[in-house]
């Protein structure tokens, strides 16, 4: 064949498969609405509702519940049109867009557990309602909505009244330990919310060492808390409850926070640190969502610092935001803001000194001896001591924080290893000590609260 034939062949080819593309209405949206609702697309009702990024699964979840094996499309790209457009419903099912292959994304909601999710693809659906649902994401602005088209206006509207309440009353993170942060997108400066979940910590009260007094306050405004919620509730009284827990760093407020996430069944408990205390506008509209729920926020003092003193404009406003969200949670959410503080006096008062904020403060002391002797059988469980004087390093450790005395232990067994022994004796324990404390000087003892009898021999 001569090659301008050949040209001529192959341009054919082309205007041929166009065509196809352009005028084909065996494979576009309308045809489809037509075949598998017997309705015009014209006749229906479309509704749209905004949503978090990160109810894409509870989305995904409601859909496998309302249609289960139902039919899913994904939407095929316009010509000239980037690929972050995307269009809304109405525009797809009176238009000339065509299907195309299914795309979903494999979104984390547990621990080793994951759940494929669709996006910008349109599902059909049967109950409560025969109905479309197209979930549609505007990747350059991070923007979740959902549309759903039915044949009458009260018909789209009890469709997306059940993707509401799976997204609320069942949602996929009821019941887990997440801490949030935000994550920027990849060639992008804007940035997204991001959820790590947490395997629940293998705690009970015994490893929480505290002075009895103190252990049964902390219960009974936590636990205790839970446990009479709905009792509670029904009185007509407030369930919202603020709790701050204050005292030397490490003594075991965030491990205290760790038990009480795994000692209420069924509670959802959300983790902000420090330098994520920016978000707790997002924190708190998860917890209203997913109550009863507990706020754990971390070394608030880094932002909750006195007004007055506190130059950092970001911090302020930080500051405002946080206790907007305490003022504005429900009085029957049954939401626990539980806060740790190492520099409490530095405080706001606005936060730290006003009942429907901070109804309760606790002290985490130093551990007395009792505690100290516990400490140390604790984290020498597992061990093998000979000739170890329990007394003895009881009393040397007058003043120091329970994560003092599991360090010491660390470097007890480390140096017993150095040795090749497969004992921890005295001797590795006074070597640790000396360590510890004269490689600090004189500051690490103040810091410590040590005494110097406490370095003699």
């Amino acid at each position: 064949m001569e090659p301008q034939n050949v040209l001529w062949l192959i341009g054919g080819l082309a205007l041929v498969a166009a065509t196809y593309k352009l005028w084909w209405p065996f494979n576009r949206v309308s045809f489809l609405v037509r075949s598998i609702l017997k309705v015009s697309p014209n006749r229906l009702s479309t509704l749209s509702r905004q949503f978090a990024a990160i109810d894409l699964p509870n989305i995904e979840q409601a859909l496998r519940e309302l249609g289960p094996g139902g039919r899913r499309f994904g939407i095929a790209a316009a010509a000239f049109m980037p690929s972050f457009v995307t269009e809304d419903l109405g525009t797809l099912l009176t238009g000339r867009r065509q299907i195309t292959a299914l795309r979903t994304e494999s979104i984390q909601i547990g621990v080793g557990k994951s759940l494929a999710c669709m996006v910008n693809g349109i599902a059909f659906i049967r109950k409560p309602v025969p109905g479309i649902v197209y979930v549609r994401r505007q990747e350059m602005f991070d923007r979740l909505e959902v549309q759903v088209a039915a044949p009458g206006p009260g018909d789209a509207e009890k469709l997306m009244e059940a993707i509401e309440h799976a997204c609320t009353g069942k949602s996929v993170y009821k019941g887990s330990i997440i801490s949030i942060e935000r994550q920027r997108l990849a060639n992008r400066q804007q940035t997204c919310l991001s959820l790590q979940f947490h395997a629940p910590p293998r705690l009970t009260e015994k490893d929480i060492i505290l002075p009895e007094v103190t252990l049964r306050l902390i219960e009974r405004n936590t636990v205790g808390f839970f446990q009479t919620l709905d009792a509670m509730r029904a009185t007509g009284r407030s369930v919202k409850r603020g709790l701050l827990l204050y005292g030397r760093p490490g003594t075991g407020k965030t491990m205290t926070a760790k038990w009480i996430s795994s000692a209420v069944p069924g509670l959802t408990t959300l983790f902000l640190s420090a330098e994520q205390l920016f978000l707790i506008k997002d924190c708190c509209q998860m917890a209203r969502m997913l109550a009863p729920s507990m706020v754990v926020l971390e070394d608030v003092d880094l932002i909750a610092r006195d007004r007055a003193k506190n130059e950092d404009i970001e911090g302020r406003i930080t500051l405002n935001q946080l206790l907007n969200e305490m003022d504005g949670i429900a009085e029957n959410a049954g939401v626990l803001f539980l806060l740790t503080s190492n520099r409490p006096d530095e405080l706001e008062l606005a936060l730290a000194a006003r009942p429907g904020r901070i109804d309760q403060a606790i002290e985490y002391p130093l551990p007395d001896p009792p505690c100290r002797r516990r400490l140390f059988e604790r984290f020498l469980a597992g061990l093998e001591v000979e000739d170890l004087d329990i007394d003895d390093l009881v009393a040397r450790t007058d003043g120091a924080p329970p994560a003092f005395i599991q360090e010491l232990v660390r470097k007890a067994l480390a140096a017993s290893l150095l040795e090749g022994e497969t004992k921890l004796r005295q001797a590795h324990f006074q070597e640790a000590l000396r360590e510890l404390l004269f490689s600090g000087g004189s500051l690490t003892r103040r810091l410590l609260g040590f005494s110097e009898t406490l370095l003699d021999d």
